[in-house]
């Protein structure tokens, strides 16, 4: 915080001179640019944000995660997807965003963009997470039998595969809580499933 202070008023004190040529002479002004300005206001934004953000009980706060890059590569991943996409209308944004959720094809950062790369794997990388978990949580069963007339037999593979897909889909049901994404989800695995 005492940086952020300092900062405010060294930034505070910046000013830019201006030369104009008047008809009696040379006369110099000066002026502070917006982006001095803005620069200020930031500042002063991440001092409330930390401010809130220790009340709750946070020991420390990375600035550099707080910027729009993700979201600039997210965006990025939407203009690239399909055949030049770059001004998408509501409804092929919806369409392309659906199937950057559901395949994942989103990379971590758009070749040629002005922003940084924001070192996840992808804009999806939560919900790749959440698969894996699911998948974990349902190793135990790849072997299932049933009793019919005491006769134990196990399944064949594509009923196993489908048993494991349904139970992954109830998984899925239960812990997805973004309810936008979930029935993209939910269709998107629905097609994976053999009938």
């Amino acid at each position: 915080m005492e940086f952020w202070n300092e900062a405010v008023r060294v930034l505070s004190t910046i000013k830019f001179l201006k030369e104009i040529t008047k008809a009696d002479g040379r006369k110099m002004i000066t002026s502070v640019p917006p982006s001095i300005k803005n620069w200020i206001s930031t500042l002063e934004g991440f001092k409330k944000i930390w401010k809130k953000l220790s009340d709750l009980g946070f020991e420390y706060l990375c600035p550099r995660n707080l910027n729009q890059d993700p979201l600039e590569n997210f965006f990025g991943c939407i203009r690239s997807h399909g055949v030049r996409n770059i001004s998408p209308t509501v409804a092929s944004f919806i369409s392309s965003y659906k199937s950057l959720i559901v395949n994942n094809f989103a990379s971590p950062h758009s070749p040629g963009a002005n922003c940084e790369e924001d070192n996840s794997d992808g804009a999806l990388d939560s919900l790749k997470n959440v698969i894996y978990k699911i998948q974990e949580e349902t190793t135990d069963i790849d072997t299932i039998e049933e009793e019919d007339d005491h006769f134990a037999f196990t399944t064949t593979n594509n009923e196993r595969r489908f048993k494991k897909k349904l139970q992954i889909l109830t998984l899925l049901r239960k812990k997805m809580t973004i309810s936008h994404l979930q029935q993209p989800i939910m269709n998107a695995l629905k097609k994976l499933m053999p009938t």
